[in-house]
């Protein structure tokens, strides 16, 4: 188990092997494009003093507080509350590394409708930069 530290230094590190990582498999990202992406995530993490088995481990703890980042901004948007809780710091920079999170602007209204063709206000920044090219 990672402490809250060490989860922001992955936080941190993440975001220079962002497009390796977070991207499926394909003929641009193979495995072991991922693998020297996350070694080398795991040498700054020692370098630092993090204490974990393997990057192995690290890849499962991203995977564990990334979805529950997740599952908590979705939530917040099905229970109707719009905006999660006060997030922190660490959960900050997972959502700039996710691209999930809310909109800051106003999202374009379908004609006819009552609300926003973002559901509930939530997206991310290729969302928006798709629909406002719509000219709705």
């Amino acid at each position: 188990m990672l402490t809250k530290h060490e989860k922001y230094l992955l936080c941190t590190y993440i975001p220079e092997h962002r497009d390796t990582v977070m991207e499926g498999f394909s003929s641009k990202v193979n495995l072991t494009d991922k693998n020297k992406a996350w070694q080398d995530i795991a040498d700054k993490m020692k370098k630092a003093g993090a204490n974990f088995k393997d990057e192995d481990h690290l890849r499962k703890m991203w995977t564990q507080i990334s979805g529950r980042l997740r599952n908590k901004l979705d939530d917040a948007r099905k229970t109707g509350a719009g905006k999660a809780e006060e997030l922190t710091e660490t959960e900050e920079l997972i959502v700039q590394i996710i691209g999930k999170g809310q909109c800051e602007a106003e999202p374009p209204r379908h004609p006819g409708s009552r609300g926003p063709l973002c559901p509930g206000g939530w997206c991310c920044e290729e969302y928006h930069q798709i629909v406002w090219s719509l000219e709705i």
